[in-house]
């Protein structure tokens, strides 16, 4: 499951999973996992399973969206959780690989940042796609030029002061990159992140709790797996855990996090060796407490 999503769902204590699957055979559906039972379940709903999928949650509207950037017509799909009632709307967003969303519930905005086109070249564009209307626009950011924006296995999540972080990825040349970077949708404003200094890392698993961004792991520039936690606060100091045993070393890991449980929630990614695809088939919760 590389490029999967991973939504939380306070209101009905599970977290769904939608995207990445990469087996043919395995039909479109959403898949739940219950906090309290510790089951997965197939919601037997058909929804994006397969590839680079961007998705969201407004888990007190009782609505969940997903539009897969990798097919050959992006289509929204929007689904009431309530009923399994579905509606879908074609979009104009363009072929994208390894983008990175985060989804803003207030306005019903789901935002997709950089990621390769069907040319391979790699795009600086961030998108807004209102899931209400289908529309989409491209978010004019002043200044943003000389900023590493083009990316992409980059993280994304939204802040609570409703700006965007931006960490890890790999950039244009193929350099793994270490550069964050904020972005303010309103007005448009991209910065980048100074009183950090975060290794370089691809596809890092990144999750927020209250005013705390989670990052987990990632690929480093040797081609090693990390085992590491990085807790962030809003002015981007971090804090790191390394994680002492468990789990192993991974990267293009999920993350979840729930607020109520205080502990975060981390599904699969590739074990050690990214170009052995060691896949890693297991889920771990960790602590927010201890």
């Amino acid at each position: 499951y590389v490029g999967a999503v991973l939504m939380h769902d306070p209101v009905r204590d599970r977290i769904l999973l939608t995207g990445g699957a990469q087996d043919p055979d395995r039909p479109d559906s959403l898949w739940a996992y219950g906090m309290a039972s510790g089951i997965w379940t197939d919601l037997a709903i058909s929804f994006p399973l397969h590839g680079s999928v961007a998705a969201g949650i407004d888990p007190e509207q009782g609505r969940a969206y997903a539009v897969r950037l990798d097919a050959l017509v992006r289509k929204l799909v929007r689904l009431r959780l309530s009923d399994s009632g579905r509606t879908e709307v074609v979009t104009t967003l363009p072929f994208r690989v390894g983008a990175a969303s985060a989804f803003v519930a207030a306005s019903g905005i789901l935002v997709i940042a950089g990621g390769a086109a069907e040319s391979g070249a790699l795009s600086s564009a961030i998108f807004l796609l209102d899931v209400n209307t289908g529309a989409v626009q491209t978010l004019a950011l002043p200044d943003a030029t000389n900023l590493p924006l083009a990316r992409m296995r980059h993280g994304m999540t939204l802040q609570s002061d409703g700006s965007l972080l931006i960490a890890g990825g790999v950039g244009p040349a193929g350099e793994v990159l270490s550069s964050p970077l904020r972005v303010h949708l309103n007005p448009p404003l991209i910065t980048p992140v100074t009183a950090v200094s975060l290794r370089a890392v691809a596809m890092p698993a990144m999750a927020v709790v209250g005013d705390t961004t989670m990052l987990y792991s990632g690929r480093t520039a040797d081609g090693s797996a990390l085992r590491q936690m990085l807790r962030c606060d809003l002015t981007a100091h971090c804090v790191r855990d390394d994680l002492d045993l468990v789990p192993s070393p991974r990267t293009g890991s999920f993350l979840a996090v729930s607020a109520t449980r205080r502990a975060a929630y981390l599904l699969g990614g590739i074990q050690d060796d990214l170009m052995a695809m060691r896949p890693a088939p297991d889920m771990w919760s960790l602590s927010l407490v201890t």
